[in-house]
């Protein structure tokens, strides 16, 4: 079996991490697998290229350069003849719209991965436009079962083609002293050795919920007054937290 990825990135957050796990994934399985990268020209995304590279999956990279760009759909046209895939698996709402139309024209199946409930789904245009767009796949993957409800009643997905498949987390090999590492963590960020400590890491931006995450640590240290927040990540809210 062949399967040809598609996503359009900005960077490398949850979505495109999950891709560096399960293309490699698919590949050992014995399922011929290749990437396509929609960028924008001043986000080439060289580092994660490499990446993909670096575990033999063969990577081609077009420009996009602005939402609605009708070039595309002849183009991946093309490349899908080229490629031969048996299946396309679109990731985000720019790989589900242009991949869905190019694979209609070659009658490749498509499956779609809804990796969020972003809010711009639930408004027109694109609230239509992607009912439109579930009719034209073969199949749907969801990230939890929230997303899948939400693709159900806000995208109008037909619930018998999605099937809830939650991100894995890849084991690595090796024994690790959980109490070194530790104790040489909380002295990395000046915490004391024995207090509590709860953790955040996503991308800084309000989809995320870090306020419900800072409301609800309120509540914590009135009963644990010692306890620690610690928030991991980058994103449009990094300046306003700091």
């Amino acid at each position: 079996m062949r399967v040809t990825h598609l996503i359009k990135a900005v960077g490398i957050a949850g979505a495109e991490r999950h891709l560096l796990t399960l293309i490699p994934g698919l590949q050992a399985r014995g399922v011929e697998s290749d990437l396509i990268l929609l960028v924008e020209p001043e986000r080439m995304l060289d580092d994660y290229v490499h990446l993909m590279e670096a575990e033999g999956i063969p990577v081609e990279r077009r420009i996009i350069r602005r939402h609605l760009d009708p070039t595309l759909i002849p183009w991946l046209n093309g490349r899908l003849r080229q490629h031969k895939p048996d299946i396309l698996h679109t990731h985000l709402v720019h790989a589900d719209l242009y991949g869905t139309l190019a694979a209609q024209l070659t009658g490749v199946r498509v499956v779609t991965s809804r990796h969020n409930d972003d809010p711009f789904r639930t408004k027109a245009p694109f609230r239509q436009m992607l009912q439109f767009l579930w009719h034209q796949t073969s199949a749907g993957i969801a990230i939890s079962s929230a997303v899948a409800r939400f693709s159900i009643e806000v995208e109008g997905a037909p619930a018998d083609k999605i099937t809830t498949i939650h991100y894995g987390i890849v084991h690595r090999q090796g024994e690790v002293d959980k109490k070194a590492a530790r104790a040489e963590l909380r002295r990395e960020l000046n915490l004391p050795l024995n207090a509590p400590v709860i953790g955040i890491v996503s991308r800084l931006i309000a989809q995320k919920g870090i306020d419900d995450g800072l409301r609800a640590f309120k509540q914590v240290i009135e009963d644990f007054p010692d306890a620690h927040l610690v928030i991991a990540g980058d994103g449009a809210l990094r300046q306003v937290l700091e």
